[in-house]
């Protein structure tokens, strides 16, 4: 999911372009990597992922308020992507877990 765009999942917003990102640009900095594991003996599907860090303030906003739309959505986008592999209706009933540093 490396190379998935604001604009190719619907999440461009104002918010986003008023801190410089363009539509056609990648959502996740560091991908959200899919993994299919067994644990005893059970299949379920890891999303690894490490969202934008809030860093230093910027543009008269703090930190955390300045990459929040950043966050939202890298947030939006993976459950796109859980909701495509699994069915929208169906994906609370499936084996699947969110991992790693989502700031």
């Amino acid at each position: 999911h490396a190379y998935v765009t604001y604009e190719q999942f619907g999440l461009h917003t104002p918010e986003l372009a008023a801190l410089g990102n363009q539509a056609n640009e990648r959502i996740f900095r560091r991908d959200c990597l899919e993994v299919d594991i067994k644990v005893g003996g059970a299949p379920i599907t890891l999303y690894l992922v490490h969202f934008k860090s809030m860093g230093s303030p910027r543009n008269g906003l703090d930190g955390r308020e300045a990459t929040m739309p950043v966050r939202i959505a890298e947030a939006q986008a993976v459950r796109r992507i859980i909701e495509e592999r699994f069915g929208g209706d169906h994906a609370a009933d499936k084996r699947w877990a969110i991992c790693g540093d989502m700031n």
